[in-house]
């Protein structure tokens, strides 16, 4: 069986308006696209079998962030300094 991805519209009081359902993440977004020349607005990609939710912005500038499905809020990316993965446990003890 294929995966489902549900198509949801963000209005502007925050209610999500059903779009439709394709096979693929790549058709969801690319479904987003045309959607978005008729009713600009934010999206979201819901996988009802993972649960997962991807926010698609209507500012593309801004990138896709999944939401986090414990907390329902956005995940954004974390760039770690070089030096951060490099620290072995406590040698931050010099610096207290």
């Amino acid at each position: 069986m294929l995966p489902l991805f549900d198509i949801l519209r963000v209005e502007s009081d925050g209610q999500l308006l059903w779009q439709g359902t394709v096979e693929t993440l790549a058709l969801a977004r690319l479904r987003i696209q045309v959607l978005r020349v008729a009713k600009p607005s934010d999206y979201v990609i819901f996988s009802p079998q993972t649960e997962h939710k991807i926010i698609v912005r209507q500012d593309d500038s801004q990138g896709d962030y999944p939401v986090c499905p414990k907390h329902e809020i956005l995940m954004v990316p974390h760039f770690f300094q070089s030096w951060e993965p490099s620290l072995a446990q406590g040698t931050l003890d010099c610096f207290y």
